[in-house]
This record gives structure tokens, sequence and C-alpha cells, in this order.
């Protein structure tokens, strides 16, 4: 027969059995990407590099500058359904996924040698359209954010409805595509809350991952099983 005391022994072995899971989970390894100074270093864009990484697209708005050529250049021109920019002289070239310093170099290529020996061509974006921000993880709502000019982490992760109550604020992840390569760095979503730390620009195409809390995921599984676990300890 069950009686109080016998209760009460079960629960307390429930809650060491609780805390042990609690201590193991803690000893699993933090995210191996670079975090503190070393993440700002590899994020944060300089006002001269925004541009030069940001990737065009379908919809986007450019400004195509041939030097001393003012026929041959454009001063705006979308980025049409087919990812491409239909030019003067030689016509539409391929534009989507492009960097604007890509994209310069693609234009010169046509242009010489058949119009110009030693074209040189600059590429401004004057309106942005097709920047997202992809969002993932331990936050109210995953999913692909459009946004215009310059945004945060901080202003990310709060259009996608916050971080739950399993988020690891400590281990926020961005991802880009830096000089060709996939690059990561980790931050302190805490911290930068508090104004610690400083707050980094998101780009468009990054990919944002708010990571999960073991710790506090153990402690949520384990209680939502202590009512069946005691049932059927108590016979």
């Amino acid at each position: 027969m069950l009686t109080f005391d016998n209760l009460n022994k079960k629960m307390a072995g429930i809650a060491a059995f609780v805390l042990m899971a609690i201590m193991m989970s803690g000893c699993t390894r933090p995210l191996a990407v670079p975090g503190g100074k070393e993440a700002y270093l590899i994020m944060t864009p300089t006002p001269a590099n925004l541009e030069e990484t940001y990737r065009l697209g379908a919809g986007d708005v450019v400004a195509v500058n041939v030097f001393g050529q003012p026929d041959m250049s454009v001063a705006s021109v979308i980025v049409d359904p087919a990812g491409e920019v239909n030019l003067p002289l030689i016509g539409p070239v391929k534009a989507e996924r492009m960097t604007t310093r890509e994209l310069s170099l693609a234009i010169e290529s046509r242009l010489k040698p058949r119009y110009l020996v030693d074209p040189h061509v600059s590429v401004n974006v004057t309106d942005y359209v097709s920047k997202f921000v992809t969002i993932d993880g331990q936050v109210a709502r995953p999913g692909v954010i459009p946004i215009a000019g310059t945004t945060t982490l901080l202003g990310i992760i709060a259009r996608s409805g916050g971080p739950t109550n399993l988020a690891k604020l400590d281990e926020v992840a961005i991802f880009r595509e830096i000089d060709g390569k996939r690059m990561a760095a980790k931050f302190n979503l805490r911290a930068i809350r508090r104004g610690e730390m400083d707050d980094p620009i998101v780009l468009g195409s990054d990919t944002v991952v708010v990571g999960f809390d073991r710790l506090k995921g153990v402690y949520r599984d384990t209680l939502q099983a202590l009512p069946i676990f005691a049932i059927f300890q108590a016979f």
C-alpha cells in the first residue's frame, strides 16, 4: 500500500533523477563556431562592403555606369524575373545571385574587345527588393523574413516572434557567405539585450539559428513525465 512516506521517498528519487539528467545534459559541448570578439570581426560589415556582400535577385534595381561612356550607362535597370538586366549594345546579362562587383566584371567582359578596349564599369543597387533572412531554431515563428535596408539580430528575432522558453540565448548563430565561403559565428543575445555587446547587422541571404537549451529541455521533458512516472512507481 502506498503511504505518504513512501510517496515522499519516491518523489525524492524522482528529484534526484531530474538533477542527474540536468547535470549530464549540461556536459554537452557548446556550438563549435567563433564567438565573442572574433564573431564580430567575422560578421561586422563595413559601409563599403555592405553592398558588396549582397547578392542580387529579381526585382532589385541597379545603376550601371560605364566610365566615360554615358550612352552605355543606365541610371536605373531592374533585374527581371529571369534574373537578368538588359543593357545597351550587349543586351541581357545574368545578374541573379551576383554581387555588384561580380556583375561589373561580367559587363566589362561583354564590352571588350568588341565595344571598348579597356572598359571600367561600376554597379550600384538603388532599390533592394529581394533581401530575405532565414531564421530557424528556437523562435516562435521560424521561416523566411523579407527585409529592406539594414536590420540587426535583435530586429530579426523580434520579427520571428522572439525566442522560445527553450532558447539558448548565448548561442545564436549567424551563417553567411563571405568571399565564396560559408562562414558562421555565434552571439550572446542576453548580453546584446543588456547593452553589454553590440547588436550585429544581419544581411540579406543570412541564416540565423537560435540554439536549443538542453538543460531547459531535459527539465521540461522530465517534469512532463513526472505524473506518469509516479503512477507506475506507486504499485
